[in-house]
């Protein structure tokens, strides 16, 4: 379930962003590559991460890793709610 919420939510971004950069005046490719950026540091740091604490602690400490990578992207989810649409009709 995790691995295709990842990939669902990661999907959707790589297309939002430069999409939405594009739409406020910003550089399409730029704010994609640096998405990608953020995609790949992410992955590496958190993968890292991931098989510390399982040597560490098993199972376990991996769920306790992923639950809290939900409790933040839902974080994150709530506060991009706030952002103004780029729609003149919904602003």
């Amino acid at each position: 379930m995790l691995t295709a919420g990842f990939f669902a939510v990661h999907g959707v971004a790589s297309g939002w962003v430069p999409g939405r950069a594009f739409a406020g005046g910003v550089a399409a490719g730029q704010a994609a590559s640096i998405y990608l950026f953020a995609y790949y540091l992410g992955s590496s740091v958190f993968g890292n991460v991931a098989g510390t604490l399982w040597s560490a602690g098993g199972w376990s400490a991996v769920v306790v890793l992923a639950g809290a990578l939900l409790a933040m992207t839902a974080l994150l989810a709530l506060w991009l709610r706030r952002t103004p649409s780029l729609d003149p009709q919904r602003r």
